[in-house]
């Protein structure tokens, strides 16, 4: 990690009207180039909320933010907008644009007033395209695409772009097993390519211990935790942030940390019914056995 952070919160606090406690309460995260950083804790820890505050779409109440050591509400929108991408969760593609017109507006922030995009700016989307592997999607439509395909065009507009950091909001949520190791392998490359920090949400640990430098642990709109899966993923901080009882292995091929969730309750019998039985139920209960009984012959 370089020496100085790309991207840093320092002691922030958000609170919102009426909510019983801060949404975020004196955290304080550091992003360094070339670092895959997870984010992880229960729904409504703030997560989402931490990366609102990292994009400068929400200030905090306390505490500061910085973008390459200066202070980001110093920044205009538009230098934000160049050097933090942010891929959101469940984002919305409009079914009628096509996986070029998606990427290409990856480009909007380096513009210039009144002016499309320049040949640079095209080669920049279709280099895009290319490093996510979705050149064949250009000319599809998005409401054409699987889930899978429109997450890997919210990634390459994102790096069209050209960020120095890169905020995913949960990327694998809605998709199976494979195109989430695909959208993952793609951020982790990014971040090492291109010396990006990337910060992004999970809720599967296996998948964060796997894949990032280090894992932020969340509860109650603090990090209790920050530093390498190793150290984060142990089943005293899993016990004390979700509240069960967890084992935790290496990973016979990386040594990485693997959690092993606790063996399934067997299925209690329900209790025998007590009392005189429903006369419709005994009509339907008889209909269905009448029924069995003629499949059979």
């Amino acid at each position: 990690m370089s020496a100085q952070p790309v991207l840093a919160l320092d002691a922030v606090s958000v609170a919102f009207p009426e909510a019983p406690r801060p949404a975020l309460a004196a955290v304080s995260l550091a992003l360094g180039a070339g670092r895959l950083v997870g984010l992880l804790g229960p729904n409504g820890c703030g997560k989402s909320t931490l990366l609102r505050v990292a994009a400068g779409l929400l200030s905090p109440h306390v505490g500061t933010v910085s973008l390459a050591g200066k202070p980001l509400a110093s920044h205009r929108r538009d230098e934000i907008a160049r050097r933090v991408a942010v891929v959101p969760q469940g984002a919305v593609v409009p079914e009628a644009f096509t996986g070029w017109d998606v990427v290409l507006a990856g480009r909007t922030p380096h513009l210039r007033p009144l002016r499309g995009p320049s040949p640079a700016d095209e080669a920049i989307a279709r280099d895009a395209l290319a490093a996510v592997d979705a050149s064949h999607l250009a000319g599809r439509r998005a409401g054409a695409m699987s889930g899978g395909e429109r997450q890997r065009l919210l990634l390459a507009r994102a790096i069209a772009q050209e960020p120095a950091v890169l905020l995913l909001d949960e990327p694998t949520t809605h998709l199976d097993l494979p195109h989430q190791l695909a959208v993952l392998d793609l951020a982790l490359r990014f971040s090492r390519e291109a010396d990006l920090a990337v910060l992004a949400v999970f809720h599967d640990l296996n998948l964060a211990a796997a894949y990032c430098d280090e894992i932020a642990l969340m509860a109650d709109g603090r990090i209790l935790v920050h530093g390498p899966p190793a150290a984060v993923v142990a089943p005293s901080w899993i016990a004390e942030v979700y509240g069960i009882d967890v084992a935790v292995v290496p990973h016979p091929a990386t040594g990485r940390p693997v959690v092993l969730l606790p063996a399934a309750a067997p299925a209690r019998d329900p209790a025998p019914a007590t009392g005189p039985r429903d006369p419709a139920l005994n009509v339907l209960l008889t209909e269905r056995q009448e029924m069995a009984e003629a499949m059979t012959r």
